[in-house]
């Protein structure tokens, strides 16, 4: 019994999120993307989702220590200091099982999203959807740099050798953008859905537009909405999700404050 109300406080919680004009915190989007993978993809889709919490403290690993301590350190040493906290959130799985690695970023409470697609081979790319774009792209750029270092420094850890693959930052033209400040979340979790269920087969000419002309978001919130409800009427369907969002909180890092 005790179980059972817990389960229906969170479903309250994520219900209430889901609101209109909330953003979307970081634990339901978390539920949504691998809602995503457990129940809307096919069961022969190679696509897994990092939490929100791996961006969270992969972006801190930029300024792991300071000038002075990075002058005594081997080159080594400097990648171990950035990443190697960040090893659990990938220990689990083989890099080389998935097609598409989904990894949710929240900066300035703003919400974007990087798929790491076909890692490690000639294919490799990271796309990354955003729905407010600004003139300068610097920042997703970085962040997909950023990224591209921990996956090749994961991979070297994994294997003992480097990889010789790359992986290019692709920013799709013509993503739809909201017109409020409030939505960026509802963005992401369509982006994905939209993306995965069809990626494009050429993503170095990736035109959103093309690829997905019906796009919308509008009633996006509602269909959250009866996602969450979902939760508290099929105990047996949604387990498996609950017990993995649950493991986030208990085997990665710690949230720094």
């Amino acid at each position: 019994m005790a179980s059972s109300q817990v389960k229906k406080r969170a479903s309250k919680r994520k219900r209430e999120r889901v609101r209109c004009q909330d953003l979307l915190n970081d634990t339901m989007i978390d539920f949504y993307l691998n809602h995503i993978v457990e129940h809307v993809l096919p069961d022969s889709s190679k696509v897994t989702v990092l939490p929100s919490l791996f961006w969270h403290n992969l972006s801190l690993r930029q300024h792991a220590f300071d000038s002075e301590d990075e002058k005594l350190m081997s080159d080594e040493q400097k990648m171990d200091a950035k990443f190697g906290d960040l090893l659990d959130f990938v220990a689990d799985f083989d890099l080389h099982e998935f097609d598409y690695i989904v990894v949710p970023v929240n900066e300035w409470e703003h919400w974007s999203l990087a798929v790491i697609c076909h890692p490690f081979t000639a294919k490799a790319r990271t796309v990354i959807f955003d729905s407010q774009l600004t003139a300068d792209l610097n920042n997703l750029q970085n962040m997909a740099t950023l990224i591209e270092s921990f996956m090749k420094y994961s991979y070297e850890k994994r294997t003992g050798s480097a990889t010789s693959f790359a992986f290019p930052c692709v920013l799709p033209q013509r993503m739809p953008q909201q017109t409020n400040n409030f939505d960026c979340g509802v963005f992401i979790a369509e982006f994905a859905r939209r993306f995965l269920l069809s990626p494009p087969k050429d993503l170095d000419t990736f035109d959103f537009a093309k690829e997905y002309p019906d796009f919308s978001t509008a009633t996006k919130r509602a269909e959250m909405q009866r996602v969450v409800l979902s939760l508290s009427t099929n105990r047996a369907r949604w387990h498996p999700l609950v017990e993995l969002l649950n493991g986030y909180n208990t085997a990665a890092p710690h949230r720094a404050l």
